[in-house]
């Protein structure tokens, strides 16, 4: 639930954008630790576990964009 993402663009003649981070201002402290305070990734490990659905919906999206 602290993983948000923003979309920038039509997805036409700007192209389409999105931004994908923790949704809390503290997230990139908790990714990546501070000198007081060790690193608890949760952006990585979820990025690697979602993968490849995200590579699969990329395609999906291109092959309809250019049809069969």
């Amino acid at each position: 639930d602290s993983i948000g993402y923003d979309l920038y663009g039509d997805g036409r003649s700007r192209g389409l954008t999105a931004v994908v981070g923790p949704a809390l201002h503290y997230g990139r402290f908790v990714e990546y630790g501070t000198v007081r305070m060790a690193a608890s990734p949760f952006m990585a490990p979820a990025f690697a576990d979602e993968e490849p659905r995200l590579v699969e919906a990329l395609a999906d999206a291109v092959e309809g964009m250019l049809g069969p």
